[in-house]
């Protein structure tokens, strides 16, 4: 049902590849948590991408733009600036920031021992041995 939804939705020319993009963010950001590098990787990559749009987008539109549209609005001037901000920050943190490294090495830390007390208990409920 969810599947005809979603090519009804899209076949209708209704579906925003923004909602894909927000879900992949989501899903990288929740695996990220568990402390997964190829997430950290994955996530670090999209950060570099956007970071590089939005300079190439700002200088293209700087150098390139006609006589009449001489000026950036405003409204543009802040979205490149604080999307700029925003996608350099990620890739710091993503990246080059120890701290954030040391906090995700003790979330998979503490992710894989809750699974592995979960997977001893549910063996256990079986009546088996856990092996691990």
């Amino acid at each position: 049902m969810v599947l005809f939804a979603s090519l009804a939705t899209i076949s209708s020319g209704t579906f925003d590849p923004k909602l894909l993009a927000g879900i992949v963010y989501i899903a990288l950001a929740i695996w990220l948590s568990r402390g997964s590098g190829i997430a950290r990787a994955a996530l670090a990559f999209l950060f570099f991408v956007g970071l590089v749009a939005c300079v190439a987008l700002f200088f293209v539109y700087v150098f390139f733009a006609t006589p009449n549209d001489s000026r950036m609005p405003v409204q543009e001037l802040a979205i490149f600036t604080i999307t700029t901000v925003v996608s350099g920050f990620g890739l710091w943190a993503l990246v080059l920031s120890k701290a954030f490294r040391s906090e995700l090495t003790l979330a998979k830390a503490d992710y894989s021992k809750r699974k592995g007390e979960e997977k001893k208990l549910y063996y256990e409920s079986l009546g088996e041995e856990y092996k691990e």
